[in-house]
């Protein structure tokens, strides 16, 4: 499910693990939301339902979070599950990780334009 909030912001939602086994499928569907709208630079990844993630799901979220970098923009992380930040926190490829987790209040307001 995908909702925009804005012209720049691209809001998803992703139900179910990030691991070896979907990071391909994942990361196709990220790049097919970047072509079909490129003026929606920051993308909004709402993880309520996200379980488990793994090392190829914590590097994924790294090469993805860099990809929006070299174009203007960020990967924003929302509500998810404590299990799922301890990984994380403890990934190393997450050092690298151009990404910001969306605290509970935050308003869409603070992003600025791409480009």
């Amino acid at each position: 499910m995908d909702l925009d909030y804005s012209p720049q912001l691209k809001v998803i939602r992703i139900d179910g693990s990030i691991f070896f086994g979907a990071v391909n499928h994942i990361a196709e569907e990220l790049d097919k939301l970047r072509k079909q709208a490129p003026e929606q630079c920051h993308i909004l990844v709402i993880g309520s339902d996200i379980n488990f993630i793994d090392v190829a799901g914590c590097e994924m979220l790294a090469t993805e979070a860099h990809s929006l970098h070299l174009t203007g923009g960020k990967l924003y992380l929302s509500g998810l599950k404590g299990e799922v930040l301890e990984v994380l926190r403890r990934e190393p490829s997450i050092l690298k990780l151009n990404c910001l987790p969306f605290a509970k209040g935050t308003t869409f307001r603070g992003l600025i334009s791409c480009g």
